[in-house]
């Protein structure tokens, strides 16, 4: 949560996934993440404004920097 906090929901992820903007991207199976929120991308691990750092396992590491090139690049990948 962008403020620091928490709470509940009884959806799956995925469920709120698909009523998020396009601008999220599912960066591990317990964590959708803004892509406004990343500053950086090391290996395995995301690195947010705030210094939160949220793992990516290393067989969706390349699908994910995939997804998030496309979302920042408006859809086109270079």
């Amino acid at each position: 949560h962008a403020s620091g906090g928490s709470f509940s929901v009884r959806m799956l992820l995925s469920e709120v996934q698909e009523q998020l903007p396009g601008s999220f991207v599912r960066a591990h199976r317990g964590f959708l993440v803004s892509t406004a929120r990343i500053t950086g991308m090391r290996r395995f691990e995301l690195v947010l404004t705030d210094g939160t750092e949220i793992p990516v396992p290393a067989r969706r590491y390349a699908e994910v920097r995939r997804e998030i090139a496309l979302r920042v690049t408006g859809g086109f990948e270079r």
